[in-house]
């Protein structure tokens, strides 16, 4: 019932379910870190590269998505509706330019320049993140599953869990199934528990 009413919202206001999601995601974000106005917040958004593809389908086994990154200023005592409109400026602005390229063009390089190389440029970005406590908090909406049948078992419930993220990465996804929205984050340590359980209240 939530998400037919978040899908109605989202339709109500000429935006996407993803624009409300992210919305939600900034605001949570902007009390839980305290952020001060007019200081921007870079969050990433996953786009589905699949867009591009004759028939928007493909069969391999491979990561079919890109990145955005969305820049977005707090205003205090602003309502819902008003982060929203300016989340679903942003992300139009960046839909009109090809988006997600980029990063499957930069993936691209680092899968030419051979695993060991990819697996060193990816040590040195968690290290950096690490040292400096940054990050660009990251939202996948891994879209709408289908059912499948296990031989006679019919599949009743469904849904994608997030990667496990490395302190301070943080991803929130999404994924659906026969109407129900479920959302997971993947994380490392007890110690960060209880921000994720207040997180995700």
């Amino acid at each position: 019932a939530q998400f037919e009413a978040i899908k109605k919202y989202a339709k109500d206001k000429k935006a996407t379910v993803n624009d409300v999601l992210l919305t939600g995601l900034y605001r949570t974000l902007f009390a839980i870190n305290e952020t001060g106005e007019g200081k921007p917040m870079v969050m990433q958004v996953s786009i589905d590269l699949r867009r591009y593809l004759p028939e928007h389908r493909a069969e391999a086994v491979c990561n079919l998505s890109g990145a955005l990154y969305v820049a977005l200023e707090r205003k205090l005592d602003e309502p819902f509706d008003g982060t929203l409109e300016r989340v679903c400026g942003s992300i139009r602005k960046l839909k009109g330019d090809y988006p997600g390229l980029e990063s499957a063009t930069g993936l691209e390089y680092l899968f030419s320049q051979g695993s060991a190389y990819m697996e060193k440029y990816m040590a040195d970005s968690a290290a950096q993140g690490k040292k400096y406590n940054v990050t660009f908090p990251l939202l996948s909406n891994f879209g709408v599953l289908d059912k499948y049948h296990f031989g006679e078992l019919e599949m009743v419930k469904g849904y994608i869990t997030s990667p496990v993220m490395y302190p301070p990465g943080f991803m929130l996804g999404a994924s659906t199934f026969n109407g129900e929205m479920t959302f997971s984050i993947g994380y490392c340590g007890q110690e960060n528990s209880e921000q994720i359980s207040g997180f995700m209240n």
